[in-house]
């Protein structure tokens, strides 16, 4: 079963969407040149799980108003992310 993504919240939002930064040699990781950090793309909540743990800067599609292909980066706030189960959701 996968794990969706719930009520993601940032602590921070980076004002350059995922598709403006830096490529890095891993399709899922780009590089923010205003904070100096690599943003890793979550695309369900085990890729999130992983970011929260590590304390990484993130990416999450479908954030952005009325453009759900494109991805806004930041910094996830843990206290509000949860996650469901796909087949659990109803």
């Amino acid at each position: 079963m996968d794990l969706v993504i719930r009520n993601c919240k940032f602590i921070y939002e980076c004002p350059i969407l995922w598709e403006v930064l830096d490529m890095t040699d891993q399709d899922n990781v780009r590089h923010c040149r205003v904070c100096n950090r690599d943003v890793f793309l979550c695309e369900d909540g085990d890729a999130l799980m992983d970011a929260l743990y590590f304390d990484r800067s993130v990416a999450v599609k479908g954030k952005v108003p009325d453009k759900p292909d494109q991805a806004l980066a930041g910094i996830p706030d843990s206290k509000y992310v949860t996650f469901r189960y796909r087949d659990d959701l109803k």
